[in-house]
């Protein structure tokens, strides 16, 4: 999944799903009225940012913001938003802003740990995303465990990667970035009876893409089994007519 793709994803997850404790005597009290002016301004800023409308995002975000300085999804939203936009030292400080106002906010550790890898800091990152994935009131921890080990995979470190997805399909058996991940990784290390499992593995779970065909073939290639390598050959051809010339590259993702 692109990078890009994949924070906008977690930034829709970070508003829509819980990502630490519960906070008891909050629910027990009514939001004041800043509070909530800071809520709908960091909602609307959140679909302004999904449809691209980066201007009226910023003020939104930026309203939300000075009505409580210390909304996180509203800081962490504002983080990826300077992303999208290149403004990489803008996007670090108020990603830095959204774990300081709540380090136990799993989603703002888990957008942190992406930013970092993003921009090269593979180490900084896997602390960011372990951070998120520990924390027992986090509902997709998986994700922050895909996101370590395709990041420890870009180093290369093939055995923390390996050990994070590993534990990300405990949560999710059948996460398929995951499963094609490991296909990637066990190919990379030369194990292609291991990788032809998880590719197995992410087949029955997802639609073919054409890294996956790609990766298929090249893995059957390494087996010698030809006539699953012409199969995999025509899939591609099929659903993604002029590829062929893929096989000939060695990048796979």
């Amino acid at each position: 999944m692109d990078l890009k793709i994949l924070l906008v994803l977690l930034l829709f997850i970070s508003l829509t799903a819980c990502s630490k404790k519960e906070n008891f005597q909050g629910s027990l009290s009514t939001p004041s009225r800043t509070e909530q002016a800071s809520r709908i301004n960091t909602e609307l800023g959140a679909g302004y940012l999904r449809r691209g409308n980066y201007e009226l995002a910023l003020q939104k975000l930026q309203k939300a913001i000075a009505y409580d300085p210390k909304n996180v999804q509203a800081l962490s939203t504002l983080a990826i938003l300077y992303e999208q936009i290149n403004k990489t030292d803008s996007a670090r400080q108020f990603h830095k802003l959204a774990i300081e106002a709540d380090p136990e906010d799993a989603s703002a550790q888990n957008n942190f740990g992406a930013f970092l890898c993003k921009i090269g800091e593979y180490k900084e990152s896997e602390k960011h995303f372990m951070q998120a994935a520990v924390n027992p009131f986090y509902q997709t921890p998986e994700l922050a465990l895909v996101n370590a080990g395709r990041c420890a995979a870009k180093v290369p470190d093939y055995p923390s990667a390996e050990r994070h997805l590993r534990e990300a399909l405990k949560f999710a058996p059948d996460n398929s970035e995951a499963l094609f991940l490991l296909a990637s990784i066990k190919y990379d290390m030369q194990e292609f009876m291991s990788a032809r499992g998880f590719l197995q593995r992410y087949e029955a779970v997802a639609a073919p893409s054409r890294s996956s065909l790609v990766l298929g073939y090249r893995i059957e290639t390494e087996l010698n089994n030809l006539e699953q390598v012409e199969i995999y050959a025509r899939k591609l051809e099929s659903l993604y007519p002029g590829s062929t010339a893929i096989l000939r590259d060695q990048t796979i993702f």
